[in-house]
């Protein structure tokens, strides 16, 4: 999501959020965006682009993986989400609603995740989805790790952020232990 260069398809881990309600994962998509540098924030703002996130479905089981998406609509000065859901067969991903065999019915797990990539990129670009927009699990830690800086060796601390009360001034101090 935050990369200076443009991601290609080829380089994204399909990382997945655990089982969460709808609810939390666009509450989870609106947090990491007010974590982004306005510079982001304004890309993602003028090209009305569509945030996303993988998450388990109480489905998972049953081949159930969940996109949720977000984009802000400049017109409507409002989030817009759309939640899509998709089924992960023998015959590769349908949509959730498509009819299907309970014997062709693959698990959501890492291994068949794995084998199914190139197809799940085909289905998220038909979905208009972005690599550049993913967010992932690391990326909360990325963005709050990113204003650290860090502080000459020998230093009693390893580096000096800004502490999220800004308008305070004051800096918090990760230390060496």
């Amino acid at each position: 999501m935050y990369w200076k260069n443009e991601k290609k398809w080829e380089d994204i881990r399909f990382d997945i959020y655990p089982k969460m309600s709808p609810v939390e994962a666009k509450r989870l998509i609106s947090q990491n965006f007010d974590l982004m540098d306005t510079q982001e924030r304004r890309r993602i703002d003028t090209q009305e682009a569509r945030l996303w996130l993988l998450r388990l479905s109480s489905e998972s089981d049953q081949g159930v993986l969940v996109i949720e998406t977000m984009r802000w609509q400049r017109s409507k000065k409002q989030w817009e989400n759309e939640t899509i859901a998709m089924r992960l067969t023998k015959d590769g991903w349908q949509p959730y609603a498509t009819p299907y065999n309970k014997d062709d019915v693959l698990p959501i797990t890492k291994d068949n995740l794995n084998a199914h990539v190139p197809e799940l990129q085909t289905e998220l670009k038909k979905q208009y989805l972005s690599p550049q927009n993913m967010i992932y699990p690391e990326l909360h830690s990325e963005l709050l790790n990113k204003d650290k800086i860090a502080l000459p060796d020998g230093h009693p601390h390893k580096f000096i952020e800004p502490c999220l009360e800004m308008n305070k001034g004051i800096l918090r101090r990760g230390r060496n232990d």
